[in-house]
């Protein structure tokens, strides 16, 4: 079992790439995560967090893919969930996270500037 939005999510990205910021709160398995995709610096940061013990954030990953507005391109990013307690800056430097250039971001946008997804979160062992 995941969280599979049955519709595919957009968020509007601006064009320069520079900075900005999604974030939400996610509620699948009767438990509590953090989504949070940010720009910073030509970079495009994915990351999910787990609210909870800090010991049980590694038994659970999340999948996200973006797509163009065709369908015809793509990217895949698949991590473990981090600790809630554990900062954005130090995801964001540690690698411990889904990392694309912002060309490739601008390239899967439509022509609104919406940047479609879909986010799974699984068990590990799934």
């Amino acid at each position: 079992m995941c969280l599979d939005y049955g519709e595919v999510e957009s968020r509007t990205l601006n064009e320069a790439g520079t900075s900005a910021w999604f974030h939400k709160f996610v509620f699948v398995y009767d438990e509590v995560f953090f989504r949070a995709f940010d720009v910073r610096n030509g970079m495009f940061y994915v990351v999910v967090q787990y609210i909870g013990p800090p010991d049980k954030a590694a038994k659970y990953k999340y999948k996200v893919k973006f797509v163009n507005e065709n369908n015809t391109e793509g990217v895949t990013i698949m991590h473990l969930a981090r600790r809630f307690r554990d900062e954005l800056d130090e995801i964001f430097n540690s690698g411990n996270c889904g990392r694309l250039h912002y060309d490739v971001v601008r390239r899967l946008r439509t022509k609104e500037g919406d940047l479609k997804f879909k986010l799974e979160i699984l068990r590990v062992d799934d």
